[in-house]
């Protein structure tokens, strides 16, 4: 995620999501909202030298 959409999703917060890189805060609102027509997900996978972390965030539409 580039500074610039980061700065275009967050809610002003600079905080980021418990164990996420770049997660923005309130970024779970925007989830929510995309996924009124679908299932969205926020994906991280930061790797350097075949070791490293994946991360995720899912939104499903409210049943």
């Amino acid at each position: 995620m580039t500074d610039t959409l980061f700065d275009a999703i967050t809610d002003g917060r600079r905080e980021r999501a418990p164990g996420f890189r770049r997660l923005p805060g309130g970024f779970e609102h925007t989830l929510a909202a995309w996924s009124a027509d679908g299932p969205v997900a926020y994906v991280e996978a930061d790797y350097f030298g075949g070791v490293g972390e994946q991360r995720a965030a899912v939104a499903a539409p409210a049943q």
